[in-house]
């Protein structure tokens, strides 16, 4: 897909939030990469912002932080068998 954000543009004039932003962009079949490249220039955000929004978008929780420590921390310590944990 061409890097033509218009439609994405007007939606964010509108006021629609990134998030529903995000959802119009993969219904319309926009690759992940592509959407995340779409959202941070449309809406001015940094990578990890755009994360965010795609974690809540995506509905896999509420916030990016939460995502990692409930998703990633996990998958982390059972990969390594490590404890890291910051107790």
């Amino acid at each position: 897909m061409s890097d033509d954000w218009s439609r994405y543009i007007r939606f964010r004039d509108d006021g629609l939030s990134p998030q529903d932003v995000w959802n119009y962009a993969r219904s319309d079949g926009l690759k992940f990469a592509d959407s995340i490249r779409m959202i941070r220039l449309v809406f001015d955000l940094t990578l990890v912002e755009a994360k965010e929004v795609t974690i809540q978008a995506e509905s896999l929780g509420t916030s990016l932080e939460e995502y990692q420590g409930r998703v990633l921390l996990p998958a982390i310590e059972a990969a390594t068998s490590l404890d890291i944990s910051m107790d």
